[in-house]
C-alpha cells in the first residue's frame, strides 16, 4: 500500500521526507546536553526539628503524628521515616504520575492541622520535593602528609570550600568528614564529694556558732527580765510597806486629835477651838507621816 502511493504520488513522499529533514535539523541545533536533566521525581521528604529531645520522643512526639497525616494523601505509595536526636525525617513516595506540586500544597495543609498540637521546642516542618539537581555533581577527596587531620579540616573550611563557593555556577559546598578540636571535662565525683562535705561541716561550724549567740542572748534576755522581775515585786513591797505606814499615822493621827478633842486640851497650850493651832499640828503631823514614808522607801 505504501510502496503503490509512494509511486504513484512520489512529490508528496519527497515533501514529506524533506519535511522530516528539516526539523531534525532543526530540533538538532535546538536541542541541549544536559548531564543531570530536570526530572520530577516522585518522592517528597518532611524534616522537622525537635532541640534537646531523644530519637524516642522525636518518634513519639512528632514522626507517629506526621506519618498518620501524609498517609491519608492521594497517590500516596509508601511512608518511611528516620527519627533521630533532635530531627524527624519521613520520606514520602507517590505513583510516577503524581502532580507533584498539587501534593506539596495537600502535605502543607496537613501539616498545619497538626503542627499546632507539638510544643513550642518543635520547628517548622519543612517539604522537600527530590530532585536531581540536588545530588552533588563532583565530589572530591583531600588527604596530606605534611599536615594533621586538625590542619587539613581547617584549610578546607577557611581556604577550599569558599573558593569553590566563589566559582560562577556553583550553589553550594559541603564538607563532611572534618575534625573539630574539643576539650571534654571529667568530672571527679570522689572529689566532688570530698568537697561537699568540707563545705558541709564549713556550714555546719557556722550554724553551730550562730546557735550558740543565739542561745547566749536568750540567757542573758531571762536573766535580765528575771532582775527586771525581782526588783518590781520588791519595790512593790516596799510601796505596799509605805501605804501601811502612812495608813497606821493617819489612824494614830486621828484617834489622838479625837482624844484631844474629848479632853478639850492640846499640847502646844491652844484651845480647841483655835483653828490655826490645830492647823499646825496637823500640818506637823503630816510632815514626820511624809518623813516616815521616804524612809521607808530609801
Amino acid at each position: 500500500m505504501i510502496s503503490k502511493f509512494s509511486v504513484k504520488k512520489p512529490y508528496t513522499v519527497i515533501v514529506a521526507v524533506v519535511l522530516v529533514i528539516i526539523l531534525g535539523i532543526v530540533s538538532f541545533t535546538k536541542m541541549t546536553t544536559d548531564l543531570l536533566p530536570s526530572m520530577e521525581l516522585p518522592y517528597a521528604i518532611v524534616m522537622t526539628t525537635y532541640q534537646g529531645a531523644s530519637p524516642e520522643t522525636v518518634e513519639t512526639t512528632v514522626t507517629k503524628p506526621v506519618e498518620q497525616s501524609m498517609a491519608t494523601i492521594s497517590n500516596i505509595k509508601e511512608v518511611n521515616s528516620i527519627s533521630s536526636e533532635n530531627m524527624s525525617m519521613v520520606i514520602l513516595e507517590f505513583e510516577g504520575d503524581t502532580d507533584m506540586n498539587a501534593v506539596s500544597l495537600d502535605m502543607r495543609e496537613k501539616l498545619d492541622m497538626i503542627k499546632g498540637y507539638w510544643p513550642d521546642e518543635v520547628g517548622n516542618p519543612t517539604i522537600m520535593k527530590l530532585n536531581p539537581d540536588m545530588m552533588p555533581v563532583m565530589v572530591t577527596a583531600m588527604d596530606s602528609d605534611k599536615l594533621s587531620n586538625t590542619e587539613l579540616s581547617e584549610l578546607i573550611n577557611d581556604k577550599i570550600a569558599p573558593s569553590l563557593e566563589a566559582v560562577d555556577g556553583v550553589a553550594s559546598v559541603s564538607s563532611t568528614g572534618l575534625v573539630t578540636e574539643q576539650i571534654n571535662a571529667i568530672i571527679s565525683e570522689k572529689k566532688i564529694d570530698k568537697l561537699n562535705e568540707k563545705i558541709e561541716k564549713a556550714l555546719n561550724g557556722q550554724f553551730d556558732e550562730a546557735q550558740n549567740k543565739i542561745d547566749q542572748a536568750r540567757a542573758q534576755m531571762e536573766s535580765g527580765k528575771n532582775t527586771l522581775d525581782a526588783q518590781r515585786t520588791k519595790a512593790n513591797t516596799q510601796l505596799a510597806k509605805a501605804q501601811t505606814a502612812l495608813t497606821d499615822g493617819q489612824l494614830s493621827l486621828a484617834q489622838k486629835e479625837v482624844q484631844d478633842g474629848r479632853t478639850g486640851k492640846t499640847s502646844s497650850g491652844c484651845s480647841n477651838k483655835d483653828a490655826a493651832c490645830g492647823s499646825d499640828r496637823r500640818t506637823e503631823k503630816a510632815g514626820d507621816n511624809s518623813k516616815k514614808f521616804d524612809q521607808s522607801i530609801g
